[in-house]
């Protein structure tokens, strides 16, 4: 019958816990945790007519844990027909792919801008507060240098960040400014994080920007004021010795 197991290596045995002489007793089917048997065995009969197939789906242990599994499917006709099936086990990979899905929501609601860069500077992710701070939509600026947000006597500044970037260095707050859309001067504070992949490699970098703009004015007036202060004091001292 469809899906009748005649074989399984080790690997498998290991990962299922079933020992080998269980797997031979069973169907693909009884494995099958995202399926039931008939959408299983409906799905097996269309790998045989199309000769191969590559899916994910879901398995269950011995003990009942759930885990998802890459399926490559291969038909021969030999020996009466066999569909072999290769299975790899992509549980890091999904959690991987959840933890990611679980960031890009914190950063499409975070109130700082954050943007995502290849470690040449090209801008690969735009979030909902970036576009409000600067003006540009995401498709107006994801795929573009991130250099059009920096004035040019900035540029050697943002290619040393992305340097330690690229070594696996965190730079932190470094104050300066961008251009907007429409060419207004933001102040900001800029932090870079590198992104890692599962082996742990830089393959980007994270910036997040702050809009310092009323900070820095509030500090000019308190300067000002400061100013005007030792100005009125030093000019009365002066007609006191007069």
């Amino acid at each position: 019958p469809i899906g009748k197991i005649v074989d399984a290596n080790q690997t498998y045995s290991a990962l299922s816990g079933f020992g080998r002489a269980e797997l031979l007793q069973m169907n693909v089917a009884d494995l099958e945790a995202r399926e039931n048997t008939a959408q299983t065995l409906s799905h097996l009969q269309e790998a045989v007519e199309r000769g191969h197939e590559l899916f994910e789906t879901l398995h269950r242990t011995k003990n009942g844990r759930i885990w998802p599994v890459e399926v490559t499917t291969t038909y021969s006709q030999a020996g009466g027909g066999r569909l072999f099936a290769f299975i790899r086990d992509i549980s890091r990979r999904k959690e991987y792919e959840s933890q990611t899905r679980r960031f890009e929501a914190l950063v499409q609601s975070s109130h700082d801008a954050i943007m995502g860069m290849t470690l040449d500077g090209v801008v690969t992710s735009w979030n909902t507060a970036a576009q409000s701070l600067l003006g540009y939509a995401p498709d107006e600026v994801i795929g573009r240098s991130s250099y059009i947000l920096f004035p040019e006597d900035r540029y050697d500044e943002q290619r040393d960040s992305l340097a330690q970037t690229r070594r696996g260095e965190n730079v932190s707050q470094i104050e300066g400014v961008l251009i907007g859309k429409n060419g207004s001067v933001v102040e900001v504070s800029v932090s870079i994080s590198p992104i890692r992949d599962q082996s742990g490699s830089v393959v980007g970098a994270s910036s997040i920007v702050r809009d310092i703009s009323e900070q820095r004015r509030n500090l000019r007036i308190h300067d000002a004021r400061l100013r005007l202060m030792k100005y009125a004091t030093d000019h009365s001292l002066h007609e006191l010795l007069v």
